[in-house]
C-alpha cells in the first residue's frame, strides 16, 4: 500500500512552527506482526525569514567585569557584520563600569577588533562563550572559550560567521523517540534526523526541496511500532533550534510492506 500523506505545521498540536507534533488518524503508523512502514520524504518548503542571530543559539555569552559576570543578549534579528558590531558594541558598554568598547570589523580579515578604554578603574575584562551554543561563532572565538579584553586590541582568532545557516535539519520521531533512518547519503542509524535541507534561496525566498531522483530520506518504522503522532522540529547542524517565522508544509510518501 502506498499513499501520500500532506503536513502544514499550521495543523500542530501546540507547541511552536520549529518544535512541534502532529496527530495522525487511525492506524497509520501501526506496524503488524512482519510488517514495515516506510515513510519517505518528496518534497519540503518554507520561508528564508528567519533571523540569522536568535534567541538560544547564538545570540548570548558572558561578559566578566573584575568578577562579576553579565549576561550579554544581542537583539534578535537580521544583521550584516557591520550592523552586529555596532549591536556587541552597544550591549557591551551597556554592561561595563570601568571601560568603554568600542568593536571594528575589517572586511580584509573577517575579523572583529575589541578596543577598550578606561573611565573608571583598571580591572580585568573577559567574555566567555558557553559550550553548546553558537555565540561564540558571531565574535570569532573558540567554542567554551574565556578571552580578555585588555588595553591593546582583541581581534577574533576566525573569521566571523553572522549565523547564515547552509542547510535546515529536519528532525521526525513518533512521541518524541529516535527511528531507524535509510539515506544513500547518511547510510544508516538510529537518529531523529530526517533529512538536511540546503538553504540556495536569498532572505525571504523559498527554501524547497524535492525528491528528484537524488538522495533519498526514509525513515523505516518496524514490527512493534504503533503511533498516533508524529514529532518534528526544525534544527541546524548544531542541533540547535531554527525559529521559523511562518507555516511550512511537507509532503510524504508512506509505503506498507511485509518483510
Amino acid at each position: 500500500m502506498t499513499q501520500l500523506i500532506f503536513i502544514n505545521s499550521r495543523a500542530r498540536r501546540g507547541g511552536s512552527i520549529h518544535d512541534f507534533s502532529i496527530g495522525l488518524e487511525g492506524q497509520m503508523l501501526t506496524c503488524g506482526e512482519g510488517e514495515v512502514v516506510e515513510l519517505e520524504l518528496m518534497a519540503f518548503s518554507c520561508k528564508q525569514n528567519f533571523y540569522n542571530i536568535q534567541t538560544g543559539r547564538n545570540n548570548a555569552f558572558t561578559l566578566t567585569e573584575d568578577g562579576s559576570d553579565s549576561s550579554i543578549t544581542l537583539t534578535p534579528g537580521n544583521y550584516d557584520v557591520l550592523e552586529l558590531a555596532t549591536e556587541i558594541q552597544t550591549q557591551l558598554n551597556a554592561s561595563l563600569i570601568n571601560y568603554t568598547i568600542v568593536v571594528s570589523y575589517s572586511a580584509v580579515t573577517g575579523k572583529l577588533s575589541l578596543t577598550r578604554s578606561l573611565t573608571g578603574s583598571p580591572v580585568v575584562t573577559t567574555m566567555t562563550f558557553t559550550a553548546g551554543t553558537d555565540g561564540h561563532e558571531i565574535l570569532g572565538f573558540a567554542e567554551g572559550s574565556t578571552v580578555t579584553i585588555e588595553d591593546t586590541a582583541l581581534v577574533s582568532d576566525a573569521i566571523i560567521s553572522v549565523g547564515n545557516e547552509e542547510n535546515l535539519y529536519l528532525h521526525l520521531s513518533p512521541a518524541g523517540r529516535n527511528l531507524w533512518y535509510n539515506t544513500s547519503a547518511a547510510g544508516h542509524g538510529f537518529t531523529s534526523v530526517m533529512a538536511k535541507i540546503p538553504i540556495l534561496s536569498d532572505h525571504f525566498g523559498t527554501i524547497y526541496w524535492e525528491n528528484i531522483g537524488g538522495i533519498r530520506y526514509v525513515k523505516q518504522f518496524l514490527t512493534g511500532y504503533n503511533a498516533n503522532s508524529l514529532h518534528f522540529r526544525i534544527t541546524n547542524e548544531h542541533d540547535l533550534p531554527i525559529e521559523l517565522q511562518a507555516d511550512f508544509s511537507m509532503t510524504f510518501e508512506l509505503r506498507r510492506r511485509h518483510i
